[in-house]
């Protein structure tokens, strides 16, 4: 039996594509980061910033159009992509906060917690609501 005949839920296939999106944007970014800096020497936070808003955008899009297949307008689903991605790093800020406020974590682990609940929560609030087809999309489409 090949991999490709077992049929997997469609959660589990857009999980893995959002993941596998998510580690080369993450690179991406990086790249674009450190060319920035090394070669146009642009100061370190301005490349950071410049970085990640192409980074997010390459993200939204590439989640749109191959994660989801999307058929909501842009319009609408970029602002809620927007508001998706502010909610998801409010949460990872309160679980930083708390684990290193009242739970004594250490600062550096308690990272991989807060991106863990950032990268799922995005996740979720993408499948569900940024891009969720609805009969109204085929309508309006």
């Amino acid at each position: 039996m090949v991999f490709r005949d077992i049929p997997l839920p469609g959660w589990f296939v857009e999980a893995v594509k959002y993941g596998m999106i998510g580690v080369v944007n993450t690179l991406f970014t990086l790249v674009v980061i450190f060319a920035l800096i090394y070669w146009l020497a642009v100061p370190a936070l301005l490349a950071n910033a410049i970085g990640y808003a192409l980074g997010f955008c390459i993200s939204y899009l590439i989640n749109r159009i191959w994660t989801f297949r999307s058929q909501a307008s842009i319009k609408r689903s970029a602002w809620r992509y927007v508001v998706a991605a502010l909610v998801a790093y409010g949460l990872n800020a309160a679980v930083i906060h708390v684990g290193i406020a009242w739970m004594g974590s250490s600062k550096y682990w308690i990272q991989f917690v807060g991106a863990i609940v950032y990268t799922t929560s995005l996740f979720l609030l993408s499948r569900m609501w940024v891009f969720r087809h609805s009969n109204a999309d085929e309508v309006s489409s």
